[in-house]
This record gives structure tokens, sequence and C-alpha cells, in this order.
């Protein structure tokens, strides 16, 4: 019993480090950049940097927001919803056209069960605006106990790849984590009261790691609390931990049956009885044999216990990602280019106004003692109003507005050009 405690302190600690190491070695850059691609698209006063806002207020200068990325992505969101295909399979042979009909019936009722259309377009808002989208697709039991196939869309924040890998195939990834905040009363449903109580145990407010960590960016949600590091309780006083699941390849000793006369293998499932294995063995002319091969791994935890570790029931990762554009390992989506090109638009519209600002009051000209209703200070003070008569002595020469400077045509120019840079840059004209 001492051992296995043991062995899965270890082997938690050993997921935390990994996961970590994952977030240090990529991750979290992706964040920072994921973030801002975020603001630059939802704007409202997020495209100006909290500093750079209270220096231009302090100066009296405005800053303006004019976020045409927000039409554009939008605009290419929009196309996306009227050019979704219908998934329809073809038989190969002649006598395939039975199964061809009901698989095509089958993905058609789990795309409805699952409402694919509003999934699929959030996950390619995702990666349009913070370069990664992410399904996951695996069963679930809660409503049916032969299982329904479930796909949900991912927080590309709460999804880490393998940072070594250069490949878009999850399949050549060494593993993928997903981590996020669950309620301890959830531990409880999803993973049993045993669990639960073990976690109880480690669950102090005076932990080290209480509060809020250095190396995660905040997530959107309907709350305003901040990010922590692995435990932490809410203003209600719910507590809540930071789960981290990890599916991973390992390699292990798998039985299989091996068809002497094409050379294919089957993998034995686990569980089957050493009967039933030998049993379809001489129905079919198979030899039952072990390979080494790479499995799937499916470990679920927290910083310091293992909430679950088996083999995954799936040949494959249920993470599938969206990648816009891909190169090697690097990621990137509609936004990345524009932010740029928007902020140059932001700062020449400031500009603008700042000119108009201060010409618009551009004053008077006029002669020593000739005004007879107000002295040269309330000219001053009053020129700019809508209104104001103006009483000066006969035979003296009337008070002369000063003519304002006009805009500086290299301005105008700017937030023209930096609109047209936008559409040829995003691809998306007036036309589209």
């Amino acid at each position: 019993m001492v051992s296995t405690i043991l062995k899965n302190t270890e082997l938690a600690q050993k997921q935390w480090d990994r996961y970590i190491s994952s977030v240090e070695r990529g991750h979290q850059a992706y964040q920072k950049q994921a973030r801002l691609n975020e603001d630059f698209y939802l704007g409202g006063g997020r495209q100006w940097d909290a500093e750079a806002k209270a220096y231009l207020e302090a100066q009296g200068k405005p800053w303006l927001e004019e976020n045409i990325i927000f039409s554009t992505v939008n605009t290419v969101i929009g196309y996306q919803t009227q050019s979704r295909m219908d998934i329809a399979y073809k038989p190969r042979e002649e006598g395939d056209q039975a199964i061809s009909d009901i698989i095509t019936k089958l993905s058609l009722f789990i795309v409805d069960q699952n409402k694919y259309p509003w999934v699929e377009s959030q996950v390619f808002a995702d990666g349009l605006i913070q370069q990664r989208g992410y399904f996951d697709m695996r069963m679930v039991f809660d409503d049916n106990f032969y299982g329904d196939v479930q796909i949900t869309d991912l927080d590309p924040l709460n999804v880490i790849p393998d940072p070594d890998s250069k490949s878009y195939d999850p399949d050549d990834w060494a593993d993928v984590t997903i981590t996020e905040w669950k309620p301890l009363e959830d531990i409880k449903l999803i993973y049993g009261p045993a669990k639960y109580r073990q976690l109880l145990k480690t669950f102090q407010e005076d932990e080290p790691d209480f509060g809020e960590d250095g190396f995660e960016e905040p997530r959107n949600k309907f709350g305003t609390s901040g990010t922590y590091n692995s435990y932490y309780r809410n203003e209600a006083g719910e507590e809540h931990v930071r789960i981290i699941e990890r599916q991973w390849y390992k390699l292990t000793n798998r039985e299989c049956w091996y068809d002497v006369e094409t050379g294919e293998v089957f993998f034995v499932p686990d569980g089957m009885k050493d009967s039933e294995k030998k049993s379809i063995a001489k129905e079919n002319g198979y030899e039952l044999i072990k390979k080494l091969v790479k499995r799937i791994r499916w470990t679920v935890s927290t910083k310091d216990t293992i909430l679950h570790d088996d083999w995954s029931p799936y040949d494959h990762f249920t993470i599938i990602p969206y990648f816009p554009y891909f190169r090697r390992g690097i990621t990137l989506g509609l936004v990345d280019n524009l932010i740029k090109t928007q902020e140059m638009i932001n700062k020449t519209y400031s500009q603008i106004l700042h000119v108009i600002n201060t010409t618009a009051n551009s004053g008077w000209k006029a002669e020593e003692d000739s005004l007879v209703n107000m002295e040269i200070e309330d000219l001053e003070q009053e020129g700019s109003k809508t209104g104001l008569v103006l009483e000066y002595k006969k035979g003296r020469p009337a008070p002369e507005k000063i003519e304002p400077n006009a805009i500086p045509p290299g301005l105008k120019d700017m937030a023209a050009s930096g609109v047209e840079l936008l559409q040829l840059i995003s691809g998306v004209t007036e036309a589209f």
C-alpha cells in the first residue's frame, strides 16, 4: 500500500514537472501572443497598452481605436458559416452502398446531436484569432450506458501540444496536455469519493503554490478572478483544483492476433479472458503473439494526487487540432500580421483628432483697445463659443479670426493607406 502511494506521488510529480516544462518551453510565449491577438480582435480599449493610454490622457491627448480587425475576422467567420460541407460516405466497391448509407446517416446524427456546426465555427474562430483551435472527440456515458460520441471545442490556452514536435498530426506528438480548473465536488462525481477524500488531505490554504502564478495568462470567463497555480478557494468558499489531463505514448508489450497468411496484426482488447483469446485465434487461424508497441497512456492528476492512470481506450489522442497557417511547429492566425497595421491606424486617427482639437480655437487678431463689450482676456476664453457677439469701436478694424492650420496631408494618406494595407494583408477586400 505504501509503495503504491509513493509510486502515485512520484507519477503525479512527474506529470506536474512535464506540465511546467511544456508551459515554459513554448506555451507561455504562445499564451501571451494569443492574449494579444484576442485583445486586438475584441477592441473596446484593449488595443492600447494601459501605460500608453495613461500617458496620453495625462498629456491631454486622445487615443482612438478604429477596430478594423473585428469586422475583417467576422467577415471570414461569416463566409465559413455559409460554406459548410455536408458529410457523406461513398462506396468503394459494388456491395458497399448500404454500409455507406448507414455510416452517412450515423455521422449526420452525431453531428446534429453535438450541434457540430456551432462547435466547428467556434474552433475556426479560435484558429483565426488565437492561432490554434482544438476539437475534443470522445465517448461519454452520462445519458447512455452504451455511450455517446461527444465533440466539444477546447480553450486553446488550456491545450498544450508536445513542445518537441513539429508535425501537424497529433499521431506524431509524444503527448498532449489539457489543463483546467475543477471544483472539488466535481472530482467526487467524476473520479469517486476515495479520490475526493485523498484530495481533501492535500488541499490547504497555506500550500506553497496557493495564489496567483506568474507563468500563465488569464482565461476568458464570466468572472474576473485571476489565475492560480494548483489550488484556490473562490469568494463563495468553493474549493477548486488544477487538473492536468495528459495523453502520452508509452512502450508496452501488447498481446495481438497474428494472421499468418496476410501478415496483419489485430490487438487483443483489454480484459479478455485467455479462453476467449485462444478460441478466436483457433476459429480464424491466427497466432497469439506479443508485440512491443507504442500505446496511449491516459493520466489525470493534480499537483500531487493521481486521479486516473490507465491505458486509453482509443488508438489516437482525443484532441484534433486546427491551425489556419502552419509551418513546421509554428502556428499563425489571421490576426497576427494585422496587429502592427491596426496600431498604425489607431495612432494616425488619434493624431488627426489631436490636430483638430488643437486648431479648433485658432485665436483672434484684434487691435489694442478696439473691443467694446469685452476685454481681450474675455475674447481668449469665450472666443470659440457658438453665438458669440463682438462689439468693436467705430472706425477701428474688425477683429479677425485666425485661420487654423489644415490637417497635414500625410496623416490623411496614412489613414487611408492603413485601411488598404489591412485589406491587402488579410485578403478580405470590400467585395469580399
